[in-house]
């Protein structure tokens, strides 16, 4: 995926005002910052694993074990070729 720059600043601001990631300003080159999760974010990212691991649970339970793995091998290759042509 290509992301504008402004728009990740954008989002990264946001981030730092509802206190989801701390930023730090590297000492050697101010052009450069470190993202770290905080608390709250790391609380959030845990949140939202689970909504999805539910959903998929959800979404998978009428199929057998075998229809699953179909699907899952289907899926990573969609993935796979969706990233092959983002590099080009």
């Amino acid at each position: 995926m290509h992301f504008r720059a402004s728009s990740i600043s954008v989002t990264i601001k946001n981030m730092i005002e509802i206190g989801l990631i701390t930023k730090l300003t590297s000492k050697e080159d101010a052009r450069q910052a470190q993202l770290f999760l905080t608390q709250k974010g790391i609380d959030l990212n845990k949140k939202i694993a689970q909504t999805f691991k539910n959903l998929e649970e959800e979404f998978t339970s009428t199929l057998d074990i075998e229809e699953q793995k179909v699907l899952r091998e289907l899926l990573d290759k969609i993935y796979n070729n969706l990233l092959k042509k983002e590099n080009i």
